[in-house]
Protein backbone atom coordinates (compact mmCIF):
# COMPACT_ATOMS: atom_id res chain seq x y z
CA UNK A 1 0.00 0.00 0.00
CA UNK A 2 1.26 3.02 -0.82
CA UNK A 3 1.18 6.05 -3.39
CA UNK A 4 1.06 5.09 -6.84
CA UNK A 5 2.23 7.37 -9.98
CA UNK A 6 4.10 10.29 -10.66
CA UNK A 7 4.78 12.09 -7.37
CA UNK A 8 2.49 15.19 -8.64
CA UNK A 9 -0.72 13.20 -9.37
CA UNK A 10 0.20 9.53 -7.23
CA UNK A 11 -2.87 8.35 -5.20
CA UNK A 12 -2.88 5.62 -2.26
CA UNK A 13 -3.29 2.25 -4.29
CA UNK A 14 -3.05 -1.21 -3.27
CA UNK A 15 -0.95 -3.57 -5.29
CA UNK A 16 0.67 -6.75 -5.25
CA UNK A 17 -0.21 -10.73 -5.63
CA UNK A 18 -2.93 -10.64 -2.90
CA UNK A 19 -4.83 -7.85 -4.26
CA UNK A 20 -4.60 -9.21 -7.69
CA UNK A 21 -5.95 -12.95 -6.88
CA UNK A 22 -8.84 -11.44 -4.53
CA UNK A 23 -10.03 -9.08 -7.59
CA UNK A 24 -9.90 -12.06 -10.21
CA UNK A 25 -12.06 -14.55 -7.53
CA UNK A 26 -14.51 -11.59 -6.94
CA UNK A 27 -14.46 -12.06 -11.37
CA UNK A 28 -15.17 -15.52 -11.23
CA UNK A 29 -17.86 -15.52 -8.55
CA UNK A 30 -19.69 -13.61 -10.57
CA UNK A 31 -20.02 -15.44 -13.60
CA UNK A 32 -19.96 -19.23 -11.63
CA UNK A 33 -21.38 -19.16 -8.68
CA UNK A 34 -25.17 -18.12 -7.35
CA UNK A 35 -24.23 -15.94 -4.63
CA UNK A 36 -21.81 -14.45 -6.34
CA UNK A 37 -19.04 -14.84 -3.86
CA UNK A 38 -16.25 -17.39 -3.67
CA UNK A 39 -12.67 -17.69 -1.52
CA UNK A 40 -9.90 -19.66 -2.12
CA UNK A 41 -9.81 -23.04 0.01
CA UNK A 42 -6.44 -21.53 2.05
CA UNK A 43 -8.88 -18.76 3.47
CA UNK A 44 -12.19 -21.34 4.16
CA UNK A 45 -9.99 -23.28 5.80
CA UNK A 46 -9.84 -20.77 8.97
CA UNK A 47 -13.64 -20.79 8.63
CA UNK A 48 -16.19 -21.86 11.34
CA UNK A 49 -19.16 -24.00 10.66
CA UNK A 50 -21.34 -20.61 10.27
CA UNK A 51 -20.30 -19.97 6.46
CA UNK A 52 -22.06 -22.44 4.12
CA UNK A 53 -19.27 -23.79 2.00
CA UNK A 54 -19.09 -25.50 -1.73
CA UNK A 55 -17.55 -28.14 -2.88
CA UNK A 56 -14.32 -26.42 -4.38
CA UNK A 57 -13.03 -26.85 -8.21
CA UNK A 58 -9.92 -26.24 -9.78
CA UNK A 59 -9.58 -22.43 -11.62
CA UNK A 60 -6.95 -21.82 -13.53
CA UNK A 61 -6.31 -17.93 -12.82
CA UNK A 62 -4.41 -15.50 -14.59
CA UNK A 63 -0.96 -14.73 -13.83
CA UNK A 64 -0.74 -17.64 -11.29
CA UNK A 65 1.49 -21.04 -12.08
CA UNK A 66 -0.81 -23.41 -10.73
CA UNK A 67 -4.75 -23.63 -10.72
CA UNK A 68 -6.20 -22.17 -7.81
CA UNK A 69 -8.59 -24.32 -5.26
CA UNK A 70 -12.11 -21.96 -4.96
CA UNK A 71 -15.34 -22.59 -2.98
CA UNK A 72 -18.20 -20.87 -3.30
CA UNK A 73 -19.12 -18.95 -0.16
CA UNK A 74 -23.11 -18.95 1.18
CA UNK A 75 -24.78 -18.17 4.69
CA UNK A 76 -25.99 -20.89 6.88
Amino acid sequence: MGPIGHPDFARLDVIGDTVNLAVRVQSWAGSNTGSGIAATEETVSLWTDAVKIGVPCNVEIKGKSTSVKLCEVGRT
